[in-house]
């Protein structure tokens, strides 16, 4: 898997597949969301490992959740925040953003922005699938 690409992985069938696109450079983190997807076959992962490629996929694929890195090699997850939410194709699209760090002064900005919830990396199992359940029972 290459990070300048949008690759897909599907985790499962299902009569109703939902789009998880995570927008993510390190492919490390990559893989650990695709297990994590294991566990909720509904989802099937999307990945784009930079800022170009991400906005690209969001258009493309028309994702039901967006999970988002905050730093990228071509630039930030507030640039991709701010342009997924002013583009009228993707601005409905969920997105969480995650970061190493901790969560403090950053995630006010962002949600404020757009961004429908904030998760600090090492990601909380628990809360990541609890998520993933009721944003698919809604949809």
């Amino acid at each position: 898997m290459e990070p300048s690409t949008a690759d897909a992985h599907t985790n499962g069938t299902s009569a109703r597949s939902l789009v998880l696109l995570y927008i993510e450079d390190h492919l490390e983190s990559v893989s650990v969301m695709a297990d994590i997807l294991e566990l909720r076959p509904v989802w099937r992962l999307v990945h784009a490992g930079l800022v170009s490629t991400g906005i690209e996929a969001a258009r493309t694929q028309r994702p039901d959740l967006i999970l988002l890195d905050m730093h990228l090699p071509d630039g930030t997850g507030d640039q991709v925040l701010t342009a997924l939410k002013q583009d009228r194709e993707t601005s409905d699209i969920p997105v969480v953003v995650l970061s190493a760090g901790t969560i403090g002064a950053k995630a006010a900005p962002l949600v404020d922005a757009g961004a429908d919830q904030f998760w600090t990396k090492p990601h909380d199992l628990g809360l990541m699938l609890e998520y993933f359940d009721e944003l698919a029972a809604r949809l």
